[in-house]
């Protein structure tokens, strides 16, 4: 499948476990940097190695605001 997503940013919540995760993995298949957003935990989960992984917890207005920042950053938007 192409869905033209090459060169493309994607940010992704709840992207440790689950559908997030499977999110992940397919947008970077197509080629997409994704910025993969999660709340925590103590070991980094398997990600492609084109993933950002950025630590927030979305529930917190400013952490948002920072997430999306520093994804901006990181994936050079």
């Amino acid at each position: 499948m192409d869905l033209h997503l090459t060169g493309k940013v994607v940010l992704v919540t709840g992207a440790t476990s689950g559908i997030g995760q499977a999110t992940v993995h397919l947008l970077a298949a197509e080629g997409a940097h994704t910025a993969a957003l999660s709340r925590g935990g103590a070991t980094r989960p398997r990600l492609p190695d084109s993933t950002t992984l950025i630590r927030a917890d979305l529930t917190d207005p400013d952490t948002a605001d920072y997430a999306v920042s520093k994804a901006a950053l990181l994936c050079r938007l």
